[in-house]
């Protein structure tokens, strides 16, 4: 597939409708994402005692990881593979009830990928090894690319801008950055860069980080997100393991021998794909200490928070929209004429959730049933009476209302 250096700049939700957004669309649809959650988190101490890292709670209801995932469904990047290693209960128990939406038959999938001991007698080594050891499943999956992430850090991003511009550039690897302060820059992977973004040197958590060209006082850090084109990628793992010295990390092996042979290793400024920016700059926050997980919790309570977690729209359900934090472009908003006449009582039922996009319009004369083929209940189907009376089947649960839309929606609850 060819694309140009201006799609690198098109978003994929309002850009789906143009040529360049279509074929963003399609290399999300081509992509496989592995969510690396497996990471013990330490410096949080005693909030990591029972669960991994990624499952710590954020903001009230949301859990870190839920950011990952969040960006990877609104850039529409719908196979996800979670790699779990340390205490993952809590985490596989929100995994199953929260994101358990997406539909299989239509190649979308949010699968856990425990560590089991597939290829050797040993459990995930590292970030690498953790990829490694599924390589059957992500062959199996077949992917043109692979979207390499971490589970644990706080952000906003659109994947699409970011696999759009590795292919622009033809690049092997394409590596998130971010500008830190030099001050904690040695707690990350550090990069250097020439005029063309190719990276040219790459130390992980070095003890005197090198400044970003022009400024003395910030650091490119590696944000934990690599694109590889997913047969390269299967290459250089297969070597890596084969590598006794290796620690089969990414950051501490894998990209600094890639880019010590050569190979086309770029990397993506995390301000050309955030779609959340506070006066200028991309908000991005690793929540790796009790401080900063603090200070990130609290910014949320400022009357306007520099994260931004509410979707405001014209939705009907806005706490359901905002749970599953879908974007207003991808909502559902088809509605189909009744065949009764028009001086009959009209009932206009929407819902704007991937999960419940029943529309449908019913009268007093009219049996109707679910027009959409990606109904929850697969089969919506009700009557309504003269006296509005409608049913709607969410699973396997009946819930009748006598409202008129307005009141149906005018107090939501949340999915």
């Amino acid at each position: 597939m060819i694309i140009d250096q201006e799609s690198a700049k098109l978003g994929y939700g309002p850009a789906k409708h143009n040529a360049q957004g279509l074929l963003m669309s399609q290399l999300a649809r081509d992509a496989l994402a592995i969510v690396l959650a497996g990471g013990r988190g330490t410096r949080l101490g005693p909030l990591t005692e029972w669960r991994t890292k990624p499952a710590v709670p954020f903001g009230g209801k949301f859990r870190i990881i839920d950011f990952s995932l969040s960006n990877c469904v609104n850039s529409g990047v719908r196979r996800i593979g979670i790699c779990t290693q340390y205490k993952a209960q809590s985490l596989i128990r929100h995994i199953q009830r929260g994101w358990s939406f997406l539909d299989g038959r239509f190649r979308e999938f949010v699968e856990l990928l425990p560590a089991q001991q597939r290829v050797t007698v040993e459990w995930y080594k590292g970030t690498a090894d953790a990829v490694y050891q599924n390589l059957d499943i992500l062959r199996r999956h077949a992917p043109e690319y692979v979207l390499i992430l971490a589970g644990d850090h706080v952000y906003k991003m659109d994947y699409a801008r970011l696999l759009a511009e590795h292919v622009a550039r033809g690049a092997d690897v394409s590596v998130g950055c971010v500008e830190v302060p030099i001050g904690i820059a040695r707690e990350y992977g550090v990069m250097a860069l020439d005029d063309q973004f190719h990276i040219v040197d790459f130390e992980e958590k070095p003890l005197r980080p090198k400044p970003a060209p022009g400024r003395q006082d910030i650091a490119l850090a590696s944000m934990g997100i690599y694109v590889f084109n997913a047969s390269f990628l299967y290459e250089q793992l297969i070597r890596d393991a084969d590598d006794s010295g290796s620690s089969r990390d990414f950051g501490r092996d894998l990209i600094p021998y890639l880019i010590k042979h050569g190979h086309r290793v770029f990397a993506h400024r995390f301000a050309d794909s955030c779609v959340n920016m506070v006066e200028g700059r991309p908000y991005w926050r690793d929540v790796g200490t009790i401080d900063a997980y603090w200070e990130a919790n609290l910014d949320l309570t400022h009357v306007t928070p520099d994260l931004n977690l509410a979707i405001r729209s014209s939705c009907r359900r806005p706490s359901l929209c905002s749970r599953l934090r879908i974007a207003p472009a991808q909502r559902s908003t088809r509605s189909y004429p009744a065949a009764a006449s028009s001086a009959a009582p009209r009932y206009d039922v929407r819902c704007c959730s991937p999960m419940f996009t029943c529309t449908a319009i019913a009268t007093s004369r009219t049996r109707w049933s679910c027009p959409m083929s990606r109904c929850i209940a697969r089969s919506c189907s009700g009557s309504a009476s003269s006296t509005g009376t409608a049913c709607f089947r969410q699973g396997s649960k009946p819930v009748s209302t006598r409202q008129r839309t307005a009141s149906v929606f005018s107090s939501p609850t949340a999915a």
